[in-house]
């Protein structure tokens, strides 16, 4: 008996981990139905709770470690030293994965071994990475929905239900084969996932190609090094990269976008400095960068923000201030300020945090919703439900994670955001990947990780509004409640 929960704890724990490489930069989503199928064999099978509990914790755990290793990354930038942190960081975020996989797991055997039992745990596991998303502030770093970035036919379903309506059309189709081969659910599944595809499939035939008539977009990615990107004796060398990769043979464009913070002053007040990054534009252009806004005289008060900027007064046209700021990164969470009154971390002062999805006017350009860095992972908050925006720009730094999956998976997630809203996005990274994606989640131009380049691009029109874009996560959460509820129907209909 013994042996045999050894053999199941490491059969499940390899598959934990091997199934991030369904996701970016490996793309081999077809190796779900293998590890999802065993994991949920176990949890169908599983004598209690507990060991329910056990099983989710350890594919959530192993998977979460494979997701998030690179964030360990963070901690070697500055000092080149290995510490405590380097180890402590992933070990923690792979623990909050594991407790999103054993929590619904768990939940789950509170319904009927088999079919039941399956729509249980799609449910379950779906309604609580959802909550994954904004507890806390939020994080919802790999779904599993995203799992299909790299394969569009089936992406387009997000259009429809989003990333977490995906999460759950996984779960079902790739866990049945659970139930055994004489089960009728199997040939369903398999129907299912071939109608998905070819309407997804149908979508992208009849998906227009068309551009936004007169926009000419230059997306700069200087691949500043992070240890440079702050000290003071690189700051100018750092804005003339910047301006020099712009202005080479930039009569064509008409907006220059750079990453975040590539400006690396209080572009609001310092005005000699932001007159310097004029020659980045031609005349009559624009220029959209990162940069650090001060709304009062104090320094220590500040925004994250993007600003538009005329090409021949250098006046700021409009700006955009980050609102969903990263824990610890930039801002210390009032839990654990007593860490830095103790010396036991340094923390720059925190940002401010700024008002929300907002729709930016841009001149000469159709009006975007502008997004930093992480901004672009929250699904179903990343426009302006009101004033529906015609594309998206996300700007970030990635200048952190050297060469690991991170800029990859990230780049992933705009991919999605453009399917869910169906709107283009285009994405400027300090240090790749930057790329245009149209609102079918096809990728125009792309960058490569580490590369010093000015890659310049039309703007692809927006699509019509997709049903999640009106509705919102609202549709995956009703999905996933019917499929608990049904999990509790004395009928038989369901099982095998």
């Amino acid at each position: 008996m013994k042996n045999s929960v050894w053999i199941k704890s490491i059969l499940i724990f390899l598959a934990g981990g091997i199934t991030t490489f369904a996701y970016a930069p490996w793309y081999f989503v077809f190796i779900l139905p293998l590890t999802l199928s065993l994991l949920f064999f176990y949890i169908n099978t599983a004598t209690s709770k507990k060991w329910a509990f056990v099983f989710g914790f350890l594919f959530g755990y192993a998977f979460g470690l494979g997701s998030m290793f690179w964030i360990a990354n963070v901690t070697l930038v500055d000092t080149k030293v290995f510490s405590f942190f380097t180890i402590l960081l992933p070990i923690v975020m792979a623990f909050i994965f594991a407790m999103f996989f054993a929590m619904p797991a768990f939940m789950s055997l509170f319904a009927p071994a088999g079919a039941k039992r399956l729509l249980a745990w799609a449910g379950w596991f779906t309604l609580f990475e959802w909550v994954r998303s904004w507890l806390f502030t939020g994080f919802p770093w790999n779904a599993l929905g995203a799992s299909w970035t790299g394969f569009l036919p089936v992406l387009q379903t997000v259009s429809l239900v989003g990333v977490y309506g995906l999460t759950l059309v996984t779960i079902l189709l790739c866990s049945v084969f659970a139930l055994g081969k004489n089960s009728k659910c199997i040939p369903v599944a398999i129907s299912a996932f071939l109608l998905i595809t070819v309407l997804g499939w149908l979508r992208l035939l009849n998906a227009h190609t068309d551009n936004v008539i007169g926009v000419n977009l230059r997306l700069v990615q200087p691949s500043t090094p992070q240890t440079y990107k702050w000290d003071e004796t690189k700051k100018e060398e750092n804005v003339r990269q910047l301006v020099r990769l712009s202005a080479r043979k930039n009569d064509a464009v008409t907006h220059a976008i750079f990453p975040e913070t590539a400006a690396s002053f209080f572009v609001d007040q310092e005005h000699w400095k932001r007159a310097n990054l004029i020659p980045a534009v031609p005349q009559n252009g624009y220029l959209i960068t990162g940069g650090m806004r001060m709304p009062t005289n104090e320094y220590d008060i500040s925004y994250n923000s993007v600003f538009v900027i005329d090409g021949n007064s250098s006046n700021i046209v409009s700006h955009y201030d980050k609102f969903h700021l990263v824990p610890f990164g930039e801002y210390v969470p009032k839990p654990f300020k007593f860490l830095v009154r103790n010396k036991l971390i340094h923390a720059a002062p925190d940002f401010l945090e700024g008002p929300g999805p907002q729709t930016v006017k841009i001149p000469k350009a159709p009006p975007a919703s502008i997004l930093i860095c992480y901004e672009i992972i929250f699904s179903g908050q990343v426009v302006d439900k009101k004033n529906r925006p015609e594309w998206i720009i996300n700007v970030t730094n990635d200048g952190w994670y050297g060469n690991t999956h991170q800029p990859a998976q990230h780049f992933g997630m705009a991919v999605l955001r453009a399917v869910e809203e169906g709107l283009p996005v285009v994405r400027v990274a300090n240090n790749g990947l930057s790329g245009v994606i149209d609102a079918y989640g096809r990728i125009v131009a792309k960058t490569e990780l580490n590369q010093i380049v000015a890659l310049d691009s039309p703007l692809p029109k927006s699509a019509e509004k997709t049903l999640f874009s009106m509705f919102g996560n609202k549709i995956p959460v009703i999905l996933a409640i019917i499929c608990i509820l049904f999990s509790f129907k004395k009928k038989k209909t369901l099982d095998k």
